[in-house]
């Protein structure tokens, strides 16, 4: 069976399209639908849709390898897919599922679009067959999460001037030439900068659970945000207001401060096991040493806290309905972040210069035994 891309895709957004085939098998499962159908040469498409309650919890259980979706539509592509060629096809979690069914049984192939990337799902054998192609539409941010290996192409969007648009019709996401291509272009600055906080989560960095948790609590999560992030940043944008915002930014510059407390307890830690010999050349290079090594982290965690953020909330600012009003308070907003962490660095700074003069009382009441003069004079 040979479909032009435009037709995969028509075929997998309205079913009726395949009137010209023959349904041989269809199942229903957990918000999702499969249909199996075959030509007049036997060669088989199979279709899966989705159209559950609750997408984004879905979503995440898939990402996670949670959900029971694959295996079923795994089986019953293995129970469809006939002798002769088969095709799968699928739109977001539809695609995603096709793409997995795909995987993990020998000889199928096809096209899905927006798909999420289900890689993490597959054994590193069934990762190396993938014989299915994802189109990609212009900023789609489900495809941006989970972890990708089959064939990516961004799709041109149906409509000018997109660079801080999502197309609100689904013909309007792609453009296809005259043979039913799609014609390729960019994947759009959403889509990058999720796709860029995605490949964080499999780090689990400190400082992106922090800045994730950040936002998470704004939505309501209780478990670890970083897990979540799809559902972190689909509940921002369907939720967004002002005051969310502001509250999250609050709370992230308070996860920096306790981030840079912690780095004081190690530094202090290190200066009080100075060894008794040292003299006060050396106590001096010891604290220039250990107090460079500390602001120099310092500084590398808040950049990597100011790029985490500004990138979460450019996402916000691209997709959601009251993007513009956010666009009224994010600069003033980012500054008073700004300003927050570069007080914590100064009191960093200010915490170990004071700890020091601590540290040279006490080494001096150890070399000085005088009870009030702290000297021990012997005539």
């Amino acid at each position: 069976m040979k479909l032009t891309e435009q037709q995969y895709i028509t075929l997998a957004t309205v079913l009726e399209a395949a009137d010209g085939l023959e349904l041989t098998d269809k199942l229903a499962f957990a918000g999702a639908t499969a249909y199996a159908y075959k030509d007049e040469y036997n060669d088989r498409l199979i279709i899966f849709t989705y159209k559950g309650a609750d997408w984004l919890a879905d979503l995440q259980s898939l990402l996670s390898g949670q959900s029971s979706m694959p295996e079923e539509a795994s089986r019953f592509v293995l129970k469809n897919k006939g002798e002769g060629n088969c095709q799968v096809t699928g739109y977001s979690m539809g695609g995603a599922l096709a793409l997995y069914a795909a995987s993990v049984n020998e000889g199928v192939g096809g096209v899905v679009f927006d798909a999420p990337g289900i890689a993490n799902l597959l054994t590193t054998e069934q990762s190396g067959k993938v014989q299915v192609k994802n189109i990609v539409a212009y900023n789609s941010l489900v495809s941006a999460l989970g972890k990708h290996n089959e064939e990516i192409v961004f799709a041109r969007s149906g409509i000018e001037g997109t660079d801080f648009l999502i197309p609100d019709s689904l013909w309007q996401r792609y453009t296809f030439d005259s043979q039913g291509n799609v014609i390729t272009g960019e994947k759009g600055n959403a889509y990058a900068m999720l796709s860029r906080i995605n490949t964080l989560t499999e780090d689990h960095t400190p400082v992106f659970d922090a800045v994730m948790s950040g936002f998470g609590d704004t939505v309501g999560l209780t478990e670890r945000a970083s897990d979540h992030l799809g559902y972190v940043i689909f509940t921002l944008i369907d939720q967004l207001d002002v005051g969310k915002v502001r509250g999250a930014l609050t709370e992230i510059a308070h996860k920096y401060e306790r981030m840079v407390d912690e780095k004081f307890s190690v530094w202090r830690t290190e200066m009080n096991n100075i060894p008794e010999s040292f003299l006060f050349d050396d106590i001096h290079a010891k604290f220039e040493q250990l107090s460079e090594a500390a602001m120099l982290e310092a500084a590398e965690v808040a950049e990597e806290f100011n790029e985490i953020t500004q990138a979460v909330l450019s996402i916000l600012l691209i997709c959601s309905p009251i993007g513009d009003q956010l666009m009224d308070h994010i600069e003033e907003w980012l500054d008073k972040l700004t300003d927050a962490i570069m007080e914590c660095m100064e009191k960093l700074s200010n915490q170990m210069t004071g700890h020091l003069d601590k540290v040279v009382e006490t080494y001096m009441n150890q070399m000085f035994k005088f009870p009030e003069l702290k000297l021990d004079f012997e005539f």
